[in-house]
């Protein structure tokens, strides 16, 4: 993505007030967490989220100036971590923002067909130019979805590793229908190389989360 503009600004408030919405609605989910601050970390999610973009983009390109929704991905668990002050567990606080950042692309990928970055790539059997930015929007609500209802079926489970790994393996698939992909890493485009990064994260996330939990407790 490009520099920030006053329309992609409007964008990213869209975006704050519908993360708000949504984890507003999940509040008989979470009881212990109070609406008011909920509201704060939908604010503190767009602000990481952002930030996170903003230096994965420094890390992809070497320079300022631009976004890469990775970042949003994988640098929120760290850069949300001053929101344990709001004396919630940050496992919660991590299972709220999971589907919340799926929402968030969503709508961002309305900003990027309305200025024409991330595009597909022209399918000659098809004779159509693959719609990534609504592919990828889609696929954004879908993984909300299924997030959601995992945290329903399990509440105890990781929400956020398991958006690593399906958001992280639907991008991978989807990346490669973009257009004007270039080698990043290994040989592989950022989008593709950030994907199995995330994949591997979230499952060696519930890996160790599992782990922790048949751990025998210390006895007294």
């Amino acid at each position: 993505m490009k520099t920030m503009s006053l329309q992609r600004i409007a964008v990213i408030c869209c975006g704050m007030f519908a993360m708000m919405i949504l984890m507003l609605l999940q509040q008989k989910k979470y009881p212990s967490v109070q609406k008011w601050k909920m509201v704060i970390l939908s604010v503190l999610l767009t602000i990481t989220g952002v930030l996170g973009t903003m230096i994965m983009y420094f890390i992809e390109t070497g320079r300022f100036g631009g976004t890469s929704f990775f970042g949003a991905v994988l640098l929120v668990p760290i850069l949300m971590l001053p929101a344990v002050l709001l004396k919630v567990p940050y496992k919660t606080i991590l299972d709220l923002c999971a589907p919340a950042e799926c929402l968030m692309l969503a709508i961002m990928k309305i900003d990027c067909l309305i200025n024409k970055c991330c595009e597909g790539r022209y399918l000659p059997s098809l004779k159509i130019v693959f719609p990534s930015q609504i592919v990828e929007s889609m696929m954004g609500l879908v993984v909300m979805a299924a997030l959601i209802s995992i945290g329903n079926k399990n509440k105890k489970t990781h929400l956020y590793a398991h958006y690593l790994i399906i958001y992280g393996a639907s991008r991978f698939a989807l990346n490669w229908f973009r257009f004007g992909l270039k080698p990043f890493l290994l040989g592989l485009p950022n989008g593709n190389f950030w994907g199995l990064v995330s994949v591997m994260i979230g499952l060696v996330w519930l890996a160790l989360a599992k782990h922790k939990k048949a751990a025998p407790s210390p006895k007294a």
